[in-house]
Order: structure tokens, then sequence, then C-alpha cells
């Protein structure tokens, strides 16, 4: 995924659908004028992003969002599921690039 086709998925729907990484890892990426993203608007492009992570693997989740220097970023709020309100959209990138890869 690129950011031109990120930012097309973002522009797609009010609520986007779950994205599945190729190793696991799922996805649920927002950005509105309503969402912890930036700029707040209702249209892209946007500079940051919306962010939950799931993984059925909590440690591999966790190895994942530490090897992307992105971990602080996030705060579980429940057993597999991370948020993470204004990831800046090159970073998110990284991290799927890195999911995609591995």
């Amino acid at each position: 995924m690129n950011k031109a086709e990120l930012q097309l998925h973002l522009d797609s729907a009010r609520v986007t659908e779950l994205i599945t990484l190729n190793n696991g890892i799922e996805l649920s990426i927002q950005a509105s004028a309503s969402h912890y993203s930036s700029p707040k608007k209702e249209h892209g492009p946007w500079h940051s992003v919306e962010v939950g992570i799931s993984h059925k693997d909590y440690f591999k989740a966790l190895w994942l969002l530490e090897d992307a220097d992105i971990r602080k970023q996030f705060d579980l709020v429940s057993e597999n599921y991370w948020i993470a309100g204004w990831l800046n959209v090159d970073k998110l990138l990284n991290f799927i690039k890195l999911c995609n890869e591995g």
C-alpha cells in the first residue's frame, strides 16, 4: 500500500473496512473531521490518521509496533487491540510495509 492508495481508502467511506495484512495484523484506519486525524476535514489528503490494530498474538503485534518505532503512540485498550490517534501517515505506511514483508 502506498500513500495514494491509503488516501483513496480513507476517502472511500465514512467508516472504512478492516485491512488485513500478510502477517494477520488487522488495521482499522479512519480520518475525518470527527476522528483523531489531521487536518480536521472530511476529505484528504491527511497527514495523520486514527488507527486501531489487532492480532490474535499479543506479543507478535507488540514486537511489530516496537520494530516500527511506533509502540509509544499506541494505547492497549483491550487484550489484543491497540489504538492511536494522529499517527503520521508515513510511519503507518512503514508499519504496513514491515508487516507485509514478514
